[in-house]
């Protein structure tokens, strides 16, 4: 869990283990009342990210297939 103290008001956390990748955000509410438009927007941005990676792998797949014919 991220920390929020002094000045800060949001924190976010990304965790790593085994196959899961795992984001955490605290946030004060009163300064940050759009904090679920972060996790939205973190959200959209991984699955972009997702997308992409699925692609490129089928693609250069595909070249590496065609370059050892």
């Amino acid at each position: 869990m991220p920390p929020i103290a002094l000045q800060l008001r949001t924190g976010i956390a990304m965790v790593s283990y085994a196959d899961s990748f795992v984001f955490g955000i605290t946030a004060d509410h009163d300064t940050a009342p759009d904090i679920d438009l972060l996790a939205a927007g973190i959200e959209q941005g991984v699955a972009q990210l997702s997308a992409i990676s699925r692609t490129r792998r089928r693609t250069s797949g595909r070249a590496k297939k065609n370059q050892s014919a």
